[in-house]
């Protein structure tokens, strides 16, 4: 399944929607201005994921864990800045093998950190 997710902020200080779905998907994005921006799939960016979830941080930033089609684990953060970090795959807890779920959620903390539930397998 290819997924399109986007979370933007429709004015600055505002969070935004989400989208996801199997197409791209115009928005708007403001960081720090706002511009328009298409949403697009993780399919262009080289990762084919069945399960994605976000997470909008104080500063503005954002968050994305994704399990891939072979159960690994992706994080991948839009900084407040609007930078983007490539999709990494994520370590197991106290380990150096890559972390396998069938399902993961992430939440944002106070701190401008999140914290990541990984379940299944």
């Amino acid at each position: 399944m290819d997924v399109v997710v986007g979370r933007h902020s429709v004015s600055p200080g505002s969070p935004g929607p989400i989208a996801i779905g199997c197409a791209p998907h115009q928005t708007t994005e403001c960081a720090p201005t706002c511009h328009p921006v298409t949403a697009t799939g993780f399919q262009g960016l080289g990762l084919q994921a069945r399960d994605v979830d976000m997470a909008g941080l104080p500063d503005n930033s954002a968050q994305a864990v994704a399990i891939g089609e072979d159960d690994t684990v992706y994080h991948r953060a839009r900084n407040a800045d609007g930078s983007r970090t490539p999709f990494y795959a994520l370590n197991a807890s106290n380990q150096q093998v890559p972390a396998k779920g069938e399902k993961a959620a992430i939440a944002a903390t106070p701190d401008d950190t999140s914290q990541v539930l990984i379940t299944g397998l």
